[in-house]
């Protein structure tokens, strides 16, 4: 079941009975005035600031937490919560606190900074740490964050996570295995999309452990079904515009656009706040709305942006789409069919609605991973999908029988699923065509069958279970980008609208991020360095 906190979450606990105060009084060693023990530094209430052990440095500004770190606890930690609580004694005047600030927060990037893919984000004020999202970094064997020793170090109090593509959520269950107090904090919607996702990639990294161990290999899946289903447990929903007290910060989400559930988080440290976007777009997609700034989020102190298309112009949505909508309805007259490959949560919905808006006589499929997110984005989403021309694809596969009409199948970059089978079939037929409607990764099959179309290859290697199969080259092959990220226009419109003191870019390619750093420092926003940072 998830947790759902209560709206009043972060206030101050309830004072313990005057009784019991006493009896712990009674067992606490005696201590000569003037006198504490060594090696510990006196905490009063108010003071935030990191303990740190015995000789142990402070943290340098800017500078990587220290390892081994954790809030305090125990017995000691016990007596100073109860002690900022207690009430005066008749008699006695009340204790004199002296109140510190909290301390500054740090933003540090341990993955999917200068790349895409293992999101990770470190944030840290006093003795509170949380992560923003803990995602995989894809590939034939999928990998964890690039820095996440330094997370699991930091014992983070919480994860929060943007969304549920895999690169920002995949590795939150192996987290969770390992930290065993870890909160995870998403969207209602999130909560309820993250468990397909987690259970398909276990799935998946099961099937590829078998192929590379039977040649001799050892590689394991990153996590197994115990800490699934445990990662389940810990799932906690918290609505955009609620502020959540975690430690010494305060999250609070805001709409992102993207896809179903998709939020950026501000994270306020006292009057500091740090505000990441995720994965963000601005214009109307038929399932989700741009995203939403909050007050809480303009003249923060950091904005983490992400740079995914920020060297890009993309044409106007409408038009893209009508390229889209054109096509099918022209290769549909001819007696054709149309595949096409789709990311299984956000892009293959979008497709299946436009088709069922657009085209509400061509017969729609939906195969793979996308049939099962689909269901559960109907539901979350309050948002009916299936129906009218759109139907999930039969068992048995219909692979020779569906002969006229659109399949939407994953993967969305043709190196496994459904989509593979369907292209075997269709790329053969001189009447029918493949569509390729999101971004390729150089090394993906989608953007091997591109080369090939353009280079005129009479035939094409599609990936199979072991190796590769020949197949005629004969179908019509187009790439029709909907891209679900906001281009360098949209990116410079959130800047704009954030003005915050500074703007750091994660998400993205190095070269791509140093032009449009340019363009920031042009438009007057002071930018930071795609590293540790700490507010000042």
């Amino acid at each position: 079941m998830h947790r759902t906190q209560p709206e009043a979450e972060g206030q101050a606990r309830q004072p313990p009975a005057e009784a019991a105060v006493r009896k712990e009084r009674q067992r606490r060693p005696a201590r000569r005035p003037g006198r504490r023990p060594q090696g510990r530094r006196r905490r009063r209430a108010g003071d935030h600031r990191p303990a740190g052990a015995a000789g142990r440095p402070a943290p340098t500004p800017g500078g990587p937490p220290l390892p081994g770190r954790r809030p305090a606890h125990g017995a000691a930690a016990g007596r100073r919560r109860r002690a900022a609580h207690e009430p005066a004694r008749p008699g006695r005047p009340a204790p004199r606190r002296r109140v510190r600030p909290l301390a500054r927060p740090a933003r540090h990037p341990l993955g999917g900074d200068d790349h895409i893919g293992g999101s990770c984000l470190l944030v840290e004020s006093g003795d509170t740490r949380l992560l923003v999202d803990a995602g995989i970094r894809p590939g034939d064997t999928p990998e964890p964050p690039r820095d996440i020793a330094a997370a699991l170090q930091a014992r983070p109090e919480a994860v929060v996570v943007t969304h549920a593509h895999a690169d920002h959520c995949g590795y939150v269950p192996a987290l969770a295995a390992r930290l065993p107090r870890l909160r995870v904090v998403a969207t209602p919607e999130s909560c309820r999309l993250m468990p397909v996702m987690w259970q398909d990639s276990l799935k998946v990294m099961q099937q590829r452990a078998d192929v590379r161990n039977s040649y001799g290999g050892s590689w394991q899946p990153l996590y197994d079904r115990t800490a699934m289903d445990d990662a389940v447990t810990r799932l906690e929903e918290l609505p955009v515009g609620v502020p959540r007290r975690i430690g010494d910060l305060t999250v609070e989400l805001f709409p992102a656009g993207h896809i179903l559930g998709a939020a950026g988080a501000v994270v306020r440290a006292g009057d500091r706040r740090v505000v990441v976007t995720g994965d963000i777009s601005g214009f109307r997609q038929e399932s989700v709305d741009g995203y939403r700034l909050p007050d809480g989020a303009r003249g923060a102190d950091l904005l983490v942006l992400e740079s995914t298309c920020c060297a890009e112009k993309h044409d106007d949505r409408e038009t893209r789409v009508g390229d889209l909508v054109s096509t099918v309805a022209d290769v549909h007259a001819a007696g054709g069919r149309v595949l096409i490959p789709a990311f299984a949560l956000g892009r293959a919905q979008e497709l299946a609605l436009l088709m069922r808006t657009r085209l509400p006589h061509v017969p729609v499929l939906v195969d793979g991973m996308a049939k099962d997110l689909t269901r559960t984005f109907e539901s979350a989403a309050d948002l009916s999908i299936f129906g009218g021309n759109v139907a999930p694809a039969p068992r048995p596969p219909a692979y020779d029988s569906f002969t006229e009409g659109v399949v939407i199948a994953t993967s969305g970059m043709l190196t496994a699923g459904p989509a593979v089978e369907w292209a075997a079939r269709i790329l053969p037929e001189a009447d029918s065509a493949v569509l390729l409607s999101g971004y390729q990764d150089e090394e993906s099959g989608g953007r091997r069958l591109l080369d090939d179309a353009r280079g005129g290859a009479p035939v094409h290697e599609l990936p199979a279970r072991h190796g590769t199969r020949s197949v005629p080259l004969r179908a019509r092959v187009d790439q029709i980008r909907l891209s679900a990220h906001a281009d360098r226009h949209g990116l410079l419109d959130i800047a704009d609208e954030t003005r915050a003191a500074q703007v750091m870019l994660v998400h993205g390619v190095p070269w791509k991020q140093r032009g449009f750093r340019q363009t920031l420092d042009v438009r007057g926003h002071a930018t930071a360095r795609t590293a540790p940072w700490q507010a000042t």
